[in-house]
């Protein structure tokens, strides 16, 4: 599977997940002052640290997934040297999170996948948090990488 065989050397150097009850979190040398309950989850690609609420219950659920394999695309497209604020390369993480969700190989249908995902995006992501990115596009990004694997979302940054 190349999505998995991706994930597994992109993220070769380890990343930290930590589950997080608090507002802050560390980056690097700095404290980040962030509400965790209203995103779910923030990468610090300096120290390539994923943080979680714990609110939102265990990381192993699908839609956790779903938000972490976000994160860790963030952590990828830094060690590329994909970075900046940008609504392309939040689609971009958007599709890495569906090839992350492929990798792991949990065998969901696809009419089961655009359901997890579709809820998922509403909590996480209302829309209008990220610019222009509609929740239609940002579900139609994260099926992309689901159905095509990571090689499908390494264009985004291009559209």
């Amino acid at each position: 599977n190349p999505s998995r065989s991706f994930w597994a050397a992109s993220l070769v150097g380890g990343v930290e997940l930590v589950v997080s009850d608090g507002r802050a979190m560390r980056c690097g040398e700095a404290v980040v002052e962030l509400d965790l309950e209203a995103t779910g989850a923030a990468a610090c690609v300096a120290d390539r640290t994923t943080y979680y609420a714990s609110v939102f219950g265990d990381a192993d659920s699908v839609a956790m997934m779903l938000v972490l394999g976000h994160e860790w695309g963030h952590i990828v497209q830094f060690d590329l040297g994909l970075v900046g604020p940008s609504e392309r390369l939040e689609l971009q993480a958007d599709c890495a999170a569906g090839a992350f969700l492929d990798s792991e190989m949990l065998g969901l249908s696809i009419e089961t996948m655009t359901d997890m995902a579709a809820r998922a995006l509403e909590v996480w992501s209302p829309e209008g948090v990220l610019g222009s990115n509609s929740a239609t596009d940002r579900l139609r990004a994260v099926l992309d990488g689901y159905t095509n694997g990571w090689d499908a979302c390494l264009g985004y940054e291009r559209r």
